[in-house]
């Protein structure tokens, strides 16, 4: 941790150009929007652009983990998601409990995730440390939520924090 609870990176990923970059938390957002939520959905404000369809490759989604996340503190360990929502076509949020991922993202260097773009192809997004690679997931393809988990866990080990989209992202059930 860099400062105040802060990994000090934004890993910012292009999955139309296969482009990945880490750039420097603006501490000074990080001062004004404090906490994982507000942080997170200040950045997703920045790049949601008015009237682009949820589905749009032009929808970014933002990951993000607050300064207390890996702390020993109860509570901490909500990982937030900001998007524009297919169902309704409005800005809206996730928090997902459990240490892993968060605890995982900030020792990797991370606070957010900025996702971007649409690949061509099924991908995840393997983080470990400073090494970022956007891989094949077509062995995941189809799996519900449980089993791409266990499927990873199988090839990386645990702890390995997986965020899965599941049968529903992939089919693009607005409501997914």
């Amino acid at each position: 941790m860099t400062r105040g609870g802060f990994a000090g990176s934004v890993l910012y990923v292009d999955l139309t150009h296969g482009e990945i970059r880490k750039e420097p938390l603006d501490f000074g957002l990080a001062e004004k929007f404090i906490g994982g939520f507000g942080l997170t959905v200040k950045l997703a404000y920045d790049r949601i652009k008015p009237g682009t369809d949820a589905l749009s490759p032009d929808n970014p989604i933002v990951l993000g983990a607050g300064p207390l996340v890996g702390t020993s503190l109860p509570a901490t360990s909500r990982v937030y998601a900001v998007t524009k929502l297919p169902a309704s076509e409005t800005v809206g949020w996730c928090g997902g409990g459990g240490v892993t991922f968060g605890y995982l993202l900030k020792n990797a260097g991370y606070d957010h995730v900025v996702i971007e773009g649409r690949a061509d192809r099924p991908v995840y997004l393997k983080i470990v440390d400073n090494e970022v690679e956007i891989r094949d997931a077509a062995f995941l393809w189809g799996r519900g939520v449980k089993e791409t988990c266990e499927a990873l866990w199988e090839e990386f080990g645990r702890p390995t924090g997986v965020i899965s989209i599941g049968q529903a992202g992939e089919n693009r059930i607005p409501f997914s």
